[in-house]
């Protein structure tokens, strides 16, 4: 979150007249931070003398601490239209209206304020610096906030990309299990090999190769001894 300047607590509550003891009862309980009993005394205090600028600055500085930014603007807004009040009063609600409104990250509003504020106070460095600050929130560049918001689009953007990365190998992990499980493999080139014979049968196909080899000399020899008796019939 970007850092503002806020107001002190000496600067920004004033007290009421001495005899009005609820509102100097209420700032005691806001300093202790007890923001429930601090509004009950300064609406006591309101009470007794509801046109008080005061007062009402202190109720919604209160309101603004216990959570309740809604209220606490209407106070400000208030003590900045009410014609008894001062330039220093006005200046302070209108700064920490600004200062409500970057909280609820409306920079325009949050810049509308600030320059009401310097309407009563143009000197005021805090409230220079303020602007400065949001309108570079509102750009999107400036403060810690900006640094961190890229820190984080940063970290998210190594997140996604390690994710994207797992799931690509959490992907090709599950199909290499398929091949593996649920299909069937490729089918391959089976080699030949030949069957193991016994000795009974390498025996047998050589003396059937034996017994065909003597069939052919045989064969061929009987050729021979009818070639002389033919030639010997011719008349050359």
């Amino acid at each position: 979150m970007m850092t503002l300047l806020c107001l002190l607590i000496s600067q920004s509550f004033a007290f009421g007249p001495p005899s009005v003891s609820e509102n100097n009862e209420g700032v005691s309980r806001y300093q202790s931070e007890d923001y429930l009993g601090a509004s009950k005394s300064f609406n006591e205090a309101l009470g007794r003398d509801p046109s008080r600028p005061e007062y009402h600055f202190n109720l919604g500085q209160t309101f603004a601490q216990g959570g309740e930014p809604e209220k606490a603007l209407q106070e400000f807004q208030w003590v900045e239209k009410n014609p008894q009040s001062s330039n220093e009063i006005k200046f302070k609600s209108m700064f920490n209206a600004g200062n409500l409104m970057v909280a609820a990250k409306k920079i325009d509003e949050a810049l509308a304020y600030y320059q009401k504020a310097l309407e009563y106070d143009p000197q005021s460095k805090e409230t220079k610096t303020n602007i400065e600050l949001a309108l570079k929130q509102q750009q999107g560049g400036g403060g810690g906030g900006g640094q961190n918001d890229q820190k984080q689009k940063n970290q998210d953007k190594d997140q996604n990309q390690n994710k994207d990365q797992n799931d690509k190998q959490d992907k090709g992990d599950k199909k290499d299990q398929e091949n593996q499980v649920g299909q069937e493999p490729k089918p391959q080139k089976r080699q030949f090999k030949s069957p193991q014979m016994t000795e009974a049968e390498v025996r047998q196909i050589m003396e059937e190769l034996k017994r065909q080899e003597e069939a052919l000399r045989a064969k061929m020899d009987e050729k021979k001894r009818k070639r002389p008796q033919e030639n010997k019939g011719k008349d050359w």
